[in-house]
């Protein structure tokens, strides 16, 4: 993510919305816990299927049964795949409310921004629309007001995403340490690519989108 980014909509951003995008960090932080926790539980449950012995031979496993009083492996699986389910669906309705959060306060910043652009030209002296581009100021009002918060909207997923992936990297880094130095790479020349390949062609057509609009 680039630093001038994060610099031009700390400036665009009052302390109250900062303070939101603060609280939605720590909500995606649970998200992305939730989300590898999901994840790490489909293993032990295929394991258990796949290769009971595994697990009937672990000293955990034989702890957690006599903590529970589970007398077979049937009751164990049945018990593990209920917790998955659990793990799921409570995952599923978190990220629901998570993403509703989200798109409430892009919304809602993004219309009071707009507000106060709208009442700042409305103040203008008469003078001032004499030589005034009014495309321009349509486009600063609306188009470039929805550009910002779709920018930060990105900004937030792009970070969810990203400490779902260190989290699920973590994991990876544990059971396979092979296969998380093959994701790496990958990860990373795939990333490569689009910063030197896809970023600075879509900024053209971005500014070149800009000058067409201001032209209308």
């Amino acid at each position: 993510m680039d630093l001038d980014i994060i610099r031009k909509l700390r400036v665009v951003l009052s302390a109250k919305q900062k303070r939101r995008v603060a609280g939605l960090l720590f909500l995606i932080v649970i998200g992305a816990v939730l989300e590898t926790l999901g994840v790490s539980m489909i293993l032990p449950v295929v394991m258990a299927i796949v290769e009971p012995d595994v697990l009937t031979e672990n000293k955990v496993v034989a702890e957690v049964c006599k903590i529970l009083g589970l007398d077979s492996l049937e009751q164990l699986v049945i018990v593990m795949i209920a917790v998955l389910i659990f793990i799921f669906v409570f995952k599923n309705a978190y990220l629901l409310f998570m993403y509703h959060v989200q798109h409430t306060f892009i919304c809602n910043s993004q219309f009071l921004i707009s507000r106060d652009l709208l009442r700042i030209y409305f103040n203008k002296p008469y003078e001032f629309y004499l030589n005034a581009n009014t495309s321009d100021v349509l486009r600063t009002v609306y188009s470039d007001t929805t550009g910002v918060f779709s920018l930060l909207l990105e900004c937030i997923q792009f970070l969810s995403e990203f400490i779902i992936a260190v989290c699920l990297g973590l994991v990876l880094l544990v059971i396979d340490f092979q296969m998380m130095v093959i994701m790496c790479f990958v990860l990373f020349g795939v990333t490569a690519l689009i910063a030197l390949l896809f970023k600075p062609k879509m900024g053209r057509i971005g500014q070149e989108a800009r000058v067409r609009q201001s032209r209308m």
